[in-house]
């Protein structure tokens, strides 16, 4: 652009400077006549151009000046620019470096605290499991401890029962004298004799099939017995409903009843029964003899002071982990309590099953559990879906909940329970660190 104004300058001059120059080839003297002429018309018009011409020259040096200063600005932006530029890379790679430097001194201490942190959790760890194998080590020793106490009770009951029998044996007094001094029940004249009591089982307690089915749940409670380390006693048997079951299951068992009609009806069935008083059978037993010992439906029947006999008698014939089992009628249910548990006669009186597991655990038997079973009305066919229509609210559905299974629910409980296996306390062992 700064050409093209100076080339239109110079064509202006040119022009100008040719203003007054005549070709006087061809009518040279009307040509210089009329241009003297054209002058006094001319002569401003050319001397205005001329005048603007400078003032364009005089525009045009002042443009170029400034472009010139621009220029020289420009160069000095330019390296202003490329000086700040040098100085912020500079200080860029300088912070770069110092971030890296930071960043690696960083890493380094995140890496030794993730390092000493791994290795205090290593250290803890190992001193947890120190600390856990030492607190099993602990529990196993109570355990043993535990185990050991109640195999010792249970020796000493054992023992205080040997030197009772041993006393009476000392003082005179034979099998037939133990015998009368154990009360059973009497099948006098005044009383229902041995047929009228199997009759009478026979319609109210259930038929032979029926016991056989509703004893079969028993089963569970005895199949860790062995065979070849002694049989199970059933005492007071009956019929033999239990000894069947244990015969289709394989287990060495054998029954004692006094009720020979009920034997008589056993050993029809082809059963091992004796005919004999089942708590002087239990007395004159060898010392762990047996594997088990089940009464059903038994020590309802017979005195308090009998009973604790019974259990000691059982004590000393059952070998070191021998299982006791006692099915009898649970007074909690209402059906029972008041009413059905009175329809035999030859009861004696209910007991609640808190106190036979007091009584069991007292004479040195361990592990004693309660085991509600023969509910009248099995539980999922009873009410227990939310209030019916007409009820005020939840608290009285619990309540009619409650009723009904006190009425419908267990009819029966067992108790087991065992002689305590021989333990010695462990000795406590705590593995070294490391």
């Amino acid at each position: 652009m700064e050409q093209s104004v100076s080339d239109d300058l110079h064509a202006t001059r040119v022009l100008l400077s040719e203003q007054n120059v005549v070709d006087t080839r061809r009518f040279g003297v009307a040509k210089r006549f009329v241009m003297r002429g054209s002058r006094m018309f001319t002569h401003r018009l050319v001397a205005a151009t001329g005048h603007l011409a400078d003032a364009v020259q005089a525009v045009d040096e002042q443009r170029r000046q400034d472009l010139a200063g621009m220029r020289d600005e420009l160069a000095a932006v330019r390296e202003q620019a490329g000086q700040d530029a040098r100085e912020i890379r500079g200080t860029a790679d300088r912070l770069a470096a110092d971030v890296e430097t930071r960043s690696s001194a960083r890493h380094r201490e995140l890496a030794d605290g993730l390092a000493e942190t791994t290795r205090q959790l290593q250290e803890a760890s190992a001193s947890m499991a120190i600390l856990q194998a030492a607190v099993a080590s602990m529990q196993s020793r109570l355990a043993s401890a535990e185990q050991a106490f109640a195999y010792q009770r249970s020796e000493l009951h054992r023992t205080r029962s040997l030197l009772g029998r041993v006393s009476r044996v000392v003082a005179g007094a034979d099998v037939a004298e133990d015998a009368a001094a154990v009360p059973t029940v009497e099948w006098s004249a005044d009383a229902l004799d041995e047929q009228a009591y199997l009759d009478f089982e026979e319609r109210f307690r259930g038929s032979r099939d029926e016991i056989r089915a509703r004893q079969a749940d028993a089963v569970q409670f005895v199949t860790d017995l062995q065979a070849g380390h002694g049989p199970l006693l059933d005492v007071a048997c009956g019929r033999g409903e239990w000894l069947d079951v244990l015969r289709s299951e394989g287990i060495d068992a054998y029954g004692v009843d006094s009720n020979a009609a009920m034997i008589a009806e056993a050993a029809a069935a082809g059963l091992d029964v004796r005919c004999e008083d089942a708590l002087v059978h239990l007395a004159k037993l060898e010392e762990s003899s047996l594997q088990g010992i089940s009464a059903f439906h038994f020590v309802e029947h017979i005195p308090l002071g009998v009973l604790v006999k019974m259990l000691d008698d059982s004590l000393l014939a059952l070998r070191p982990g021998g299982v006791l089992l006692l099915e009898t009628p649970n007074p909690t249910n209402l059906m029972v309590g008041a009413a059905s548990f009175y329809l035999d006669p030859t009861h004696v009186r209910p007991i609640h099953p808190e106190f036979l597991r007091f009584l069991v655990e007292s004479r040195g038997f361990v592990d004693v559990q309660i085991h509600y079973v023969h509910p009248a009305v099995p539980a999922d066919t009873m009410v227990a879906s939310g209030p019916p229509e007409g009820y005020p609210d939840a608290r009285l559905t619990r309540v009619v909940d409650a009723v009904e299974g006190f009425v419908y629910g267990p009819q029966d409980y067992v108790l087991t329970a065992r002689r305590a296996q021989v333990a010695e306390p462990e000795s406590l062992v705590v593995p070294a660190e490391g």
